[in-house]
Order: C-alpha cells, then structure tokens, then sequence
C-alpha cells in the first residue's frame, strides 16, 4: 500500500518537473493537439497580399468586369433588386 502511493507520488513529483500532464481522469483530454506549434503565421503566408492595397494604378479585370456586367444589367432593368424587394416580399 505505501509502494503505491510512493509511486504516485514520484509520478506527480516526475510529472511537474518535466512539464507533463496528469490526467484527473482517465480518456482523451486533447493535451496533443494542445501541444502542437501554432499554425497561423504559415496560413499568412501562403495566401498573396492583394495588390490593390498597395498600387493604386492596379486593375483587376475580374472584378472590373463584374462591375461594368452589374451597371449594364441595372440600366437595363434587370440587376439586383434593393433591400426589401425581392420576390418573398413582393408575394405579401
């Protein structure tokens, strides 16, 4: 009986000297996934810096497009409807 609880004693002594975790009890508390480096400066990274921000003569064709296709639609009547009057409110 004192083995045991010298045991458990060296484990917690053990444990707060080498920075692991005692579980209160026992199953899956996550402390893996805890563990691991960070990962948001390589998601920063990866995606490109929207040009736009820094070179005020940048054109984005895409969007240029969509924008100059929208004001034809809506000279011509068929864009977007305003806030508040789609179909759902029109069948009231």
């Amino acid at each position: 009986m004192a083995n045991k609880q010298v045991q458990a004693k060296l484990f917690q002594i053990s444990a707060r000297i080498f920075g692991h975790h005692i579980p209160e009890k026992p199953g899956n508390l996550g402390r893996k996934i805890l563990k691991r480096n960070l990962i948001g400066d390589k998601l920063v990274q990866w995606y490109a810096e929207d040009p736009a921000k820094y070179d005020p003569f940048f054109v984005d064709e895409d969007r240029d497009y969509y924008q100059q296709k929208a004001a034809r639609l809506k000279m011509r009547g068929k864009g977007p409807p305003k806030k508040g009057e789609g179909k759902r409110t029109k069948k009231r």
